[in-house]
């Protein structure tokens, strides 16, 4: 429940969040005491991460979005960055933490380390392999409810905002968050394992989202869309409930958790937060718009050696924990020829949230990674004259969790059919990233996860399953709809395609 004094400008607050999906009762937990909301106004619509499954590597147009293009000179201002996944400090223990509100619990779980979701030490949601009932044509979301539900970052962060973020009395903020949580409580162990969840409930909860409106019942939709929408969806309502946190709530977090803490740690801390409402709330693009017209161009240059010219763009997301857990950013040089003897560099930096592999000339994963670095020869004309560019791309910062797409469908030349490629693509269970596609030189590992896999020659027919992992008991699963068995690696492995059955989306965890 919740009382407020108009006295004290205070809230005090209890835990109203349901405990599980059969709890018809509010659980009250310790009270604590919280500054009260101030109202604030409508903001610009939210960055679209639906938006990134189609332009990987590519900026994405003027309007489509809220990112924010911003400049850089040789020396940058750093940019928040996730809690890093170290262990907790030896005497915390999440369970003596008070329950708090969901937008405070946000940012202490992007950057107070005891708080982050790749800390093993949180605890997961407690579920035992169920299937998932089909009665509409729903595969494609299910196979994607599945693979959410054994990312274990991911699951850690459901759990611990199901744990620990205060309920709302009335209309909830985050329908989407909620009935997913409602969800992943049904896989309990203590449930009958054999009987399939239904996910009816949780498929009207989405439709009834305008995001969702175009889903149809009995309508197949593409898995990969999808899981862009959804995530997209869910990273709205977060940035909706950071929007929501006034002044003094934020200074609130920051004193406390400057009781815990040593300056260096509280002043990182202090500045990825401040920074990082700035960026939620939109503060910082009347500092941009000041720093654009400070330059002619509309851009930094940067004179390197030998006096090549250097310009530096950079398109932003706000953070969010979604964002920490699968985003990444791409680094794209053109390189343009300026005369016989100089040329200009143009460097972009485009933020992702899964990267998109074309498939057509590369028979593995690493190889189709290769073929992303490719340098491209683009053609055009300036002041009448004909200009060869080269562009390459790089993986300039990778995720904790890698999500990677392969391109299998495309038009035909013939008409507008959506043909399939349905080429094998060999994986391992463990992924290094060649070193050429990387902008540093550190060699980076990957653990594949589970595999999401497509079924049938067409985008818009055919059916979808998938193989996880289940880490506490080192069993891949295989689970189609309502069915599941156990697999062995060996299993998931060989089949990355056949003329029916083809790998379509891998996850892959940091290692």
């Amino acid at each position: 429940m919740e009382v407020i004094d108009y006295n004290n400008n205070t809230t005090v607050v209890t835990n109203g969040r349901l405990q599980d999906s059969g709890d018809q009762k509010l659980q009250a937990k310790e009270i604590i005491t919280i500054p009260t909301e101030e109202k604030s106004t409508p903001v610009p619509t939210t960055s679209n991460w639906a938006s990134f499954l189609q332009t990987s590597a590519r900026p994405v147009p003027n309007g489509t979005s809220t990112k924010k293009h911003t400049k850089s000179k040789s020396i940058t201002k750093p940019i928040p960055k996730p809690a890093s996944p170290v262990a907790p400090t030896p005497d915390f223990n999440i369970n003596n933490e008070s329950s708090q509100p969901l937008g405070i619990l946000l940012l202490r779980i992007m950057f107070d380390p005891n708080y982050s979701v790749l800390n093993s030490q949180l605890p997961l949601f407690n579920t035992k392999p169920r299937g998932l009932a089909n009665t509409g044509n729903i595969c494609y979301m299910n196979s994607i409810l599945q693979i959410l539900l054994y990312c274990e970052p991911f699951n850690r962060l459901l759990k611990l905002i199901h744990d620990k973020s205060i309920g709302n009395l009335g209309a909830s903020p985050t329908p989407m968050l909620d009935a997913t949580i409602k969800l992943f409580n049904q896989f309990k162990p203590d449930e009958e394992s054999k009987t399939p969840i239904s996910p009816d409930e949780f498929y009207n909860s989405l439709t009834a989202q305008p995001k969702f409106s175009h889903l149809k019942w009995g309508q197949q939709e593409d898995a990969e869309e999808f899981l862009g929408y959804y995530l997209d969806g869910l990273n709205e309502e977060f940035l909706g409930v950071l929007k929501k946190l006034n002044t003094p709530m934020i200074d609130s977090l920051i004193q406390h958790y400057s009781l815990e803490n040593g300056v260096e740690t509280v002043n990182k801390f202090k500045y990825n937060v401040k920074t990082t409402m700035k960026k939620v709330r939109n503060e910082s693009k009347e500092e941009n718009d000041e720093s654009e017209d400070d330059d002619d161009e509309g851009e930094w240059n940067e004179v390197g050696p030998k006096k090549k010219i250097h310009v530096k763009r950079t398109v932003e997301v706000e953070p969010t924990p979604l964002n920490m857990i699968f985003g990444g950013q791409f680094k794209s040089v053109l390189t343009i020829p300026k005369s016989t003897n100089s040329f200009q560099k143009s460097i972009t930096f485009d933020p992702f949230q899964h990267v998109q592999l074309d498939i057509s000339e590369a028979s593995t994963i690493e190889g189709a990674l290769e073929h992303l670095n490719k340098v491209e020869a683009i053609s055009y004309k300036s002041s009448n004259k004909e200009i060869q560019i080269k562009k390459q791309t790089f993986l300039d910062k990778l995720p904790p969790v890698l999500i990677i797409h392969l391109k299998r469908f495309s038009y035909s030349n013939q008409d507008v059919a959506i043909e399939k490629l349905k080429k094998k693509i060999d994986y391992n269970h463990d992924l290094i990233i060649p070193k050429d596609v990387l902008s540093t030189s550190a060699e980076i590992k990957y653990r594949l996860t589970s595999v999401v896999y497509h079924h049938g020659s067409s985008a818009d027919a055919g059916h979808y399953t998938t193989d996880v992992f289940k880490s506490d008991d080192s069993q891949w699963w295989r689970i189609d709809d309502a069915n599941f068995k156990e697999i062995s690696t060996d299993d998931v492995q060989n089949h990355g395609g056949d003329d029916i059955k083809n790998a379509y989306i891998l996850l892959y965890k940091k290692v």
